[in-house]
């Protein structure tokens, strides 16, 4: 009876060991994390992305972030940042020269310009991330 039940007890205990990494390797697959930052001459840029990342059909702004992703970028004193916190639900912050603003139309101009520069430099939009 002991043996059996030790048999048992191993056989969940591997089977749960195999399920969280499972889970693990499924959650992982589409994460793709990226920074870069380039500053000269009194020049500053910085793109941060963390997650899955869909930019839409004309290139000017973000349609979806996997759940805990986020996109930033910050050029010269004016920053963006699109999070999401919930599925679907996308979070933008417009920050200009210190003052946090309300995403509008200065913030979705900016977005362009970000999106653009991600595109530029070797964001690969059909897959969502960098090649």
């Amino acid at each position: 009876m002991k043996a059996e039940f030790f048999a048992v007890a191993v056989l969940v205990l591997l089977g749960g060991v195999y399920a969280v990494y499972a889970t693990h390797d499924i959650r992982c697959l589409h994460r793709s994390d990226f920074t870069m930052t380039i500053s000269s001459d009194g020049d500053f840029e910085q793109i941060k992305h963390s997650g899955l990342l869909r930019i839409n059909a004309d290139g000017t702004g973000i349609d979806s972030i996997s759940t805990g992703g986020y996109f930033s970028y910050e050029r010269n004193g004016r920053r963006i940042k699109v999070a999401c916190d919930a599925p679907g639900i996308l979070q933008y912050t417009w920050v200009e020269h210190g003052h946090v603003r309300g995403y509008d139309a200065g913030g979705k101009k900016f977005l362009a310009e970000a999106t653009r520069e991600l595109i530029l430099n070797g964001f690969d939009t059909a897959a969502g991330r960098r090649p």
